[in-house]
């Protein structure tokens, strides 16, 4: 490409084979003339499949609106300004309240821990467990068990083998759907064929697993059977109770670490809060250092000299 031809091409782009070889036939053929206004009507706009790609004129609002974060200041602000609300306010639990402010639960039991440790509140310890649906007991809540997916299959095509119910339904449905069948006598063998033993049947999996999942308190039995088939799990939550401190303020102040030269001379020492210092605290340890090579050498020199210097006196 000569350099007469390079100043059609802006720079900064990187061009693909197929687009190298484009570009050189247009410069060889010269540039075309301007197309009319209907073919530039006629030509579609190519679709981006990468939303990240997608221009930002293009992007809908919320794919560009940038998502809002709480800072932890703003969050010890906010439990700093319900507090102030009466003596007698109290956070019953961080985990409610979080929701309720529309805050990270997260985020408030750091910023509790750590008006804590100043004073400002005092917190005390929630653990609630509870019972949640699996990745197969949210499943079952979706489509049914696999035991009454099982019978209605046969109920409605009629007796089949375990080959073609594997083919129907799944291998992993067949397998758990089928003992459970065989085990509550809902279905039976007739030779290699499956057929149904009764003709309704009530899936009671699934309305015990619906009663788990709305917090209905259930027979430990029937959660020991759901457990085992490993359909719930117990998830414990930590959240905490918190009130007025005995160094309660509406305001945050930072404490200073350490006394500074800036503060002698403006005199703000005087109504700065500090840090309690630790008067009991060991410094580093200092280690004995090592000798310079050549100080090595003068020494043992030294210590030569000196016996020798020994050696020849005793031998007088």
């Amino acid at each position: 490409m000569t350099k007469k031809n390079q100043r059609h091409l802006s720079p900064g782009f990187v061009l693909t084979n197929t687009a190298k070889f484009s570009v050189l036939n247009f410069l060889a053929d010269g540039a075309p003339e301007a197309p009319s206004q209907e073919a530039v009507t006629r030509i579609k706009p190519s679709v981006c499949k990468d939303s990240s790609k997608v221009p930002s004129e293009k992007k809908p609002f919320a794919q560009t609106a940038a998502k809002m974060v709480v800072s932890k200041e703003e969050t010890e602000s906010s439990i700093l300004s319900y507090f102030s609300s009466s003596e007698d306010a109290k956070i019953d639990d961080t985990f409610y309240w979080s929701k309720d402010m529309k805050l990270d639960h997260i985020a408030v039991v750091g910023a509790v821990k750590s008006l804590s440790a100043d004073g400002y509140v005092i917190e005390s310890n929630i653990s609630v467990s509870f019972n949640v649906s699996t990745k197969e007991g949210n499943n079952i809540l979706s489509t049914g068990s696999p035991e009454v997916a099982v019978h209605a299959h046969l109920k409605s095509v009629g007796p089949k083998t375990k080959d073609e119910l594997d083919a129907a339904l799944g291998k992993d449905i067949v397998k758990i759907g089928m003992g459970n069948c065989m085990k509550n006598k809902w279905i039976k063998k007739d030779g290699k064929l499956l057929v149904t033993a009764v003709d309704d049947v009530e899936d009671s999996v699934l309305s015990l697993l619906k009663k788990v999942v709305e917090g209905i308190n259930v027979d430990s039995k029937e959660l020991a059977i759901l457990k085992r088939r490993k359909l719930i799990s117990s998830v414990t939550r930590k959240s905490f109770s918190v009130m007025r401190g005995p160094n309660y303020a509406p305001t945050r102040v930072k404490k200073a670490a350490d006394l500074t030269k800036e503060m002698l001379d403006s005199g703000a020492w005087k109504t700065t809060s500090f840090k309690p210092y630790n008067f009991l605290t060991l410094g580093e340890k200092v280690s004995g250092g090592y000798l310079h090579p050549l100080l090595k050498v003068r020494i043992s020199s030294t210590i030569f000299v000196v016996a020798c210097r020994f050696f020849f006196r005793r031998s007088i």
